[in-house]
Order: C-alpha cells, then structure tokens, then sequence
C-alpha cells in the first residue's frame, strides 16, 4: 500500500528538478503498479492516476485532516513580528513555477490600479527553484514596494499571518490537495485560489475559483472582495464551516477502512 500526494511529476514535469523527474522515471509506475492500494488525497489525483494508467479498483481517496492549531488568531503578534501593513492579500507557498506566483503578481497589480487599495502582498514561502522570474516580475510590474517577501516562516506564526490577511490568493498550476486553501479557511480568511486539480474539491462553495492563467479575472475577484466587507465576511463563515469537515476522526476513519480491505484481500 502506499500514498500518493498529487501527480505533479507527470502533469506538470517542466516544474520539477530533473533529479525528482528521475526518480519518478525509475521507481514512480512501478511502485504504482506493485501496490495492492493507493491513498489518493482527492478525487483529482485519483483520476490523474486512472488516466496514467493505475486501475481504478485499487485506488482510494481518503482526505486528509485540518490541524487544530488553524484556526482564527489574533494577528497584532504577527504584524510586530514581521512589520506588517494593517491591510494585506496574503500568499504562502513555495517560490517556485508550479505555484504561479507572477500570475498572482499580475493580478495584484491590477487590482491595486482598478480598485486604489491600500493593500500590500505579503509572500510567505522559502525560495524553491526557477523562482528568479518571481522578482523579475515584481520590478516589470514596479510594485516593488507594494509586496512583501519574508521568507520561510515557521508554523508557529502561520495562523496569525493568515488571519490578518483580508484575503488569502492562491493560484497555483496544480495540486494534489491544497493544504493552504485549507489552512485559510480555517482561520476564517476569505481564499479566491484556482478552478483546476484539487483546489475546487477542498474550497467547494466557500470561496473564489478563477483560472490560473486569468489576471484579469483574479484581479477583478480580489477587488470585489477587499470592497465589499458583507461579502468577506459571508466567506469567512463559509470557510470555517468548509474546513470543519475535514476532521481528525473522518481522516483516521478513511485510513483504518484501507488497511482493514488490505488485510482482509
């Protein structure tokens, strides 16, 4: 048996290291094909793999759980911490291609003409690969002063980053699951994020879907958004409600189901 996270290395390999590609060359359909089950984290990876090939019966979607430690915090903490303006879209997610930052650089700059918000974007986020087109991007765009890159942030802080943010951006090419949008969510920040993959699957009703490779269409969503304080907090409360469900006991439910088929096959 064995869990597969997303499908990444096949669907997008151009956003991976050729060491990973490699990898995944020599031992990825192998361990596939070999394994009695597989623990898909979405209903989008478990069709990623049937279409690569992985026969249907075998696979098992088991979401995973929200950790308790997301949820709504007060943000004066983070804000000392960081030197964090009062108003913020924010990002959190590896500086890498697969995460589409630029998109999300254009669309931010977009909003900030049509919209005249006080906002800054703060990217949180250690620096993966390929990510020189990120800064080059944010000096195109010359928004330089209007976003806030802090690096790699550990756990501790994410709950008051988020919650402080009157919007969390997220508009990655492809995941397996999305644990941010999830994250977000529980902290009750409203998520505009993409309509491909996973992310639709773990955000539902409760937040923005845009195409990833629409700025104009994420940028329109992020000033309606940040205008209309009614309609944030109408997400909020969906979100919470959204992350709710994905539960400690739903998720050790699920795996102990696939160890009993395992065991009893």
């Amino acid at each position: 048996m064995t869990t597969l996270f997303d499908l990444a290395f096949v669907r997008y390999p151009n956003t991976k290291k050729w060491t990973g590609q490699f990898w995944w060359r020599l031992l990825g359909r192998w361990g596939m094909q070999k394994a009695n089950r597989i623990i898909a984290l979405s209903e989008s990876t478990r069709r990623n793999l049937v279409d690569w090939g992985i026969a249907a019966e075998k696979i098992r979607v088991v979401y995973p759980c929200m950790s308790s430690t997301f949820r709504s915090t007060a943000p004066a903490s983070a804000a000392t911490k960081y030197r964090l303006p009062d108003s913020y879209v924010f990002y959190l997610g590896t500086l890498e291609p697969r995460k589409n930052i630029p998109t999300l650089l254009r669309a931010f700059a977009l909003a900030k003409k049509r919209g005249a918000l006080p906002h800054a974007l703060v990217i949180a986020g250690a620096r993966g690969w390929r990510y020189d087109d990120i800064f080059r991007t944010v000096e195109e765009l010359g928004i330089k002063d209007q976003v806030i890159f802090l690096g790699y942030v550990p756990d501790q802080d994410l709950p008051a980053l988020y919650s402080g943010a009157d919007v969390f951006a997220y508009l990655s090419w492809y995941e397996g699951f999305g644990f941010p949008v999830l994250e977000a969510m529980a902290c009750g920040t409203p998520v505009l994020t993409s309509n491909v993959s996973a992310l639709p699957e773990v955000v539902g009703d409760a937040g923005i879907l845009v195409p990833p490779n629409d700025p104009e269409q994420a940028a329109d969503a992020i000033v309606r958004v940040l205008a209309d304080a009614e309609w944030r907090r109408e997400l909020s409360a969906r979100g919470l409600a959204r992350a709710a469900l994905f539960t400690q006991e739903r998720f050790a439910r699920g795996i102990l189901q696939v160890y009993e088929e395992v065991l009893q096959s």
